[in-house]
C-alpha cells in the first residue's frame, strides 16, 4: 500500500511540473505590452502615508506596476538622461464654429480695440519636448481655467496635471477627467472608448508633409490634421492624446505616434455643437539642456479644488467702448446647468458663469446685444436672445430654471 502512494505522490509531482513548464513556455511567448500606465489616481496616491507638506507623483517602475516616488522633492522622472532635447513651441486657440465674433468697440482706435478684444480668445501656448513631455499654459483670461493655469502630461503615462498659476501645486488628473475638467469643472472620468480613424493626405503645414485623420466615436466626430515635425519627438503624442479626450478616444491610438503634431482640430459633439482648435505659429528648437519638469518641482499634490477663472475679461471702462453711447448698464445671468458656461455678448465671451450660479456683468453700453450661455464645447445653456442694456435696471438673461442657481 506504501509503494502505491509513493508511485501516486511521483506522479501528482510530475504533472505539476509539466503544467507549470507549459505556463513558462505561454508567458515567454506572450508579447510585452508597450503601453504606457495611467498615472496614479490622486486617491491612491493619498493612500499611502506622506510626510506633511511633500510633493509626491507618480512613475512607472522598470515592470508595468505604478508606484508612487518617495515623498521627496518630485523630480520629473528619476531616469531620465541628462542630454539635450529638442522642443516645440506652439501659439494656438479654440474657437466655437458656426457662431461670428459680432462685438464692435467704438470710441477707440482699430489697434486699440484688437488687443481689448484679444483677451476675449480662448488662447494657449504649447511646449512639446522630445523626450516626451508636455506644457500646455492658458494664455487667455477666457477659459475653464485661469490664465498662466497648465494642463502636463508625460509620455510614460496616460493621464494629466493640472497646475495651478502660481505653479505651487497641482492635481492628478487620471484619463478620461479632462472632458468633464473643461465642460463641467468636475474631475470625473468619462468612459474610454477606441476609435479606428480613417487617414487621408492632406496640404502641407508649416513647411510639413500633413495627414487628415476622421474619427468616428461615441460623443462625437472629430477631423485631426497631424504635421510631421520630427523635433517634438514623444512630445507630439501628448497633444494627440489631449485632444482625443475631448471625446473620450482612448489615448494609446496608434495615431498619437512621436514625431507627429496635431496642427488643426474640428470637434463635432453628438450633443450639439463644435470647436476648433488651430496652431497658428511653430517654432523648433534643437540641443535644448532644460527638460521641463512634470509637475513642477516644488508644487504640492493637491486632491480636491480647482483653481478658479476669472469672472470678467474686460473692465467696465473697456465694456463702455461697446458703443458710442454715454450710459452703460448692466446684465444678469443665471447658470442652471451643470456645464461651466461663457456670457457670450455678440459672439464674444465676456464673462464666466460657473455651474448652478449667477454673475452681473457691469458696463455694457446701453443699445441691444445677442447675449447666451455657452460652454467651451459649444453646448448652448442659454441660446442667444436679443437682449436690451439700459441704466435703469440691470437686464435679466431669463432661462427656465433661474431660480435655481445660487448667489
Amino acid at each position: 500500500m506504501g509503494q502505491v502512494a509513493r508511485l501516486l505522490t511521483a506522479l501528482a509531482s510530475l504533472t505539476l511540473s509539466v503544467a507549470c513548464d507549459q505556463s513558462a513556455q505561454k508567458a515567454a511567448r506572450r508579447p510585452a505590452s508597450t503601453l504606457a500606465a495611467p498615472i496614479l489616481s490622486a486617491q491612491a496616491l493619498v493612500a499611502r502615508p506622506v510626510r506633511a507638506k511633500t510633493p509626491l507623483s507618480a512613475t512607472v517602475s522598470s515592470g508595468s506596476e505604478i508606484v508612487p516616488l518617495e515623498p521627496a522633492r518630485v523630480t520629473a522622472t528619476p531616469d531620465r538622461p541628462d542630454e539635450a532635447v529638442s522642443e516645440v513651441e506652439l501659439e494656438a486657440h479654440f474657437e466655437w464654429l458656426n457662431h461670428p465674433r459680432a462685438l464692435k468697440l467704438g470710441g477707440v482706435g482699430a489697434t486699440e480695440a484688437q488687443a481689448i478684444l484679444r483677451r476675449t480668445l480662448q488662447t494657449v501656448s504649447i511646449t512639446l519636448q522630445s523626450d516626451g513631455r508636455l506644457d500646455l499654459r492658458v494664455t487667455s483670461p477666457a477659459f475653464p481655467l485661469p490664465e498662466n493655469s497648465r494642463l502636463q502630461a508625460r509620455y510614460e503615462n496616460f493621464g494629466h496635471f493640472l497646475v495651478w498659476p502660481d505653479a505651487k501645486r497641482y492635481r492628478v488628473l487620471p484619463t478620461g477627467t479632462l472632458r468633464a475638467l473643461l465642460r463641467e469643472r468636475r474631475v470625473d472620468a468619462t468612459p474610454i472608448l477606441t476609435a479606428q480613424p480613417v487617414q487621408r493626405v492632406a496640404e502641407r503645414r508649416f513647411g510639413a508633409p500633413t495627414d487628415e485623420l476622421l474619427f468616428d466615436a461615441a460623443l462625437g466626430k472629430l477631423n485631426l490634421r497631424v504635421a510631421r515635425i520630427e523635433e517634438a519627438g514623444k512630445g507630439g503624442p501628448l497633444l494627440c492624446r489631449l485632444l482625443l479626450e475631448f471625446l473620450a478616444i482612448a489615448p494609446q491610438s496608434e495615431v498619437c505616434a512621436a514625431g507627429r503634431v496635431p496642427t488643426n482640430a474640428r470637434f463635432d459633439f453628438a450633443a450639439g455643437g463644435s470647436l476648433a482648435f488651430a496652431v497658428d505659429s511653430v517654432v523648433r528648437r534643437s540641443e535644448l539642456v532644460k527638460h521641463l519638469d512634470v509637475p513642477p518641482l516644488d508644487s504640492q499634490l493637491a486632491t480636491s479644488g480647482l483653481p478658479e477663472p476669472a469672472a470678467f475679461y474686460l473692465t467696465e471702462v473697456e465694456l463702455a467702448f461697446t458703443s458710442r453711447a454715454q450710459e452703460s448698464g448692466a446684465v444678469r445671468a443665471a447658470n442652471p446647468s451643470p456645464y461651466a458656461a461663457f456670457l457670450v455678448v455678440d459672439g464674444v465671451p465676456l464673462g464666466f458663469v460657473a455651474p448652478h450660479r449667477r454673475i452681473t456683468m457691469k458696463g455694457l453700453s446701453t443699445g441691444t446685444y445677442n447675449i447666451g450661455l455657452r460652454s467651451l464645447f459649444g453646448d448652448e445653456v442659454q441660446p442667444p436672445v436679443a437682449t436690451g442694456i439700459s441704466s435703469r435696471a440691470p437686464a435679466r438673461l431669463a432661462t427656465a430654471l433661474d431660480a435655481g442657481a445660487h448667489p
